[in-house]
């Protein structure tokens, strides 16, 4: 029996000598592959308006490729064809229900050989070890893989996993803690696993609840703000107001106030409540409206979803503007106004030859003199309350150093020429 076995392994083993090389002639393709295959899946979730965490890309490189292909638990006839995750893509999103999302966009783009989905927690063992992710394995549609650049990749078989980034941080820990599986790990360890899991899945159900309430929220106080500015006439009906003034004083917590008598007005000082107030406000609209009859280009904080730009700048443009948010939320509850009336009433000033002396010096210093609304709405206030603030708060508020700057002098300038 022995000496029967022996020339086999002898055979496979020269033949899987073979497959390796090949493979190693073939590596760039395959990582030109990976990479083209990322650009296209960030440009389909971009184009569906799906804001993910991340997409990671990978070869499998020579090495790894060889200690598969030589696992004496599998034998394989056509190593890489076989080997379906040489080229592999990680989806890195948010919430739960994105995964989802995700998945429905791969499944129309792409032919599915097979769908993990026994990786979806509820479709899993109540005792199953470890936190879950979905995986395919894909091929290039008909349609795709018979265009010009698609074409030298149309049979490759490869990889997507799909992953929130709770589930993300558990296969990295428990990769770096080497146990893949239950039976690997000692009874007191896989308990203490096991509660994590839960704990991880527990919390990624509340971080979606917790965004579909901050959805509800935002959607409650739109309604609020735009109703105010209706005639009686196009009112809601008295029992939907009221349900909507009680959701938000609930919301916000406000005490000692019949909900029948809230108003926009009384709600604090928020992003969401900022960002309506934009929108509605008319003295904000005035001030809107002086900054660009000057030359100031002002664009709408809501614009920047729109923007057809690489991902990476879209990013750093949305952080600077969530930074303006949270940085006028800080400054007015440090400057005492409280709410929404109480920061209109704040910024209820002629703000033109302040905006004149603005435009000119960012003019004559050569920067831009673009700003996205809630920039514009930090600078009147601080330019309203200069006193209180100093200039390593205007670069807090997401403004770039040297334009920072220069806001930072001709506000200092202008509150004191005004107030001298």
């Amino acid at each position: 029996m022995a000496e029967t076995k022996a020339p086999t392994v002898l055979k496979m083993t020269e033949h899987y000598k073979q497959d390796v090389e090949k493979f190693k002639r073939q590596w760039d393709t395959f990582s030109l592959f990976t990479k083209k295959l990322k650009a296209l899946i960030e440009e389909m979730l971009q184009s569906e308006g799906l804001k993910f965490h991340k997409i990671e890309a990978r070869t499998k490189d020579v090495d790894s490729f060889e200690q598969k292909i030589l696992n004496p638990d599998k034998e394989y006839k056509e190593p890489i064809k076989e080997v379906q995750d040489l080229a592999a893509i990680r989806v890195i999103v948010n919430y739960t229900d994105e995964v989802e999302i995700v998945s429905n966009l791969l499944k129309k783009e792409f032919e599915v050989i097979y769908h993990e989905i026994g990786h979806q927690p509820e479709e899993q063992d109540p005792d199953r070890f470890g936190y879950v992710s979905d995986h395919y394995n894909l091929k290039l549609s008909d349609g795709r893989g018979s265009l010009f650049d698609w074409e030298p990749y149309k049979e490759i078989v490869f990889e997507v996993q799909i992953r929130t980034i709770l589930q993300h941080g558990w296969a990295s820990i428990s990769h770096a803690l080497k146990y893949k599986d239950k039976h690997d790990v000692p009874i007191p360890v896989q308990r203490r696993l096991n509660r994590l899991s839960g704990l991880l899945e527990l919390a990624d159900e509340q971080f979606l609840a917790i965004r579909e309430d901050v959805t509800l929220v935002a959607a409650d106080v739109r309604k609020i703000a735009k109703d105010e500015k209706r005639s009686e006439e196009e009112e809601q009906s008295p029992e939907h107001r009221k349900r909507l003034r009680v959701a938000l004083t609930q919301h916000y917590n406000i005490l000692n106030t019949d909900p029948e008598d809230i108003k926009f007005g009384d709600l604090p000082i928020d992003t969401i409540t900022i960002e309506n107030w934009l929108d509605e406000s008319p003295i904000f609209k005035t001030h809107v409206n002086n900054a660009t009859d000057i030359g100031l280009n002002i664009s709408s904080s809501k614009s920047i979803d729109i923007l057809n730009i690489d991902i990476k700048q879209k990013y750093y443009i949305e952080e600077r503007v969530k930074n303006a948010f949270g940085q006028i939320t800080r400054q007015c509850q440090r400057l005492g106004i409280k709410n929404i009336q109480a920061l209109a009433e704040t910024l209820n000033y002629i703000s033109n030859p302040f905006l004149k002396k603005l435009y000119a010096g960012l003019e004559s210093n050569h920067y831009p003199t673009s700003f996205y609304d809630v920039h514009l709405l930090f600078i009147l206030l601080l330019r309203s309350k200069f006193e209180e603030f100093d200039d390593y708060d205007v670069t807090l508020a997401g403004i770039p150093d040297g334009i920072a700057r220069i806001v930072a002098l001709i506000t200092r300038n202008d509150f004191w020429e005004s107030n001298s």
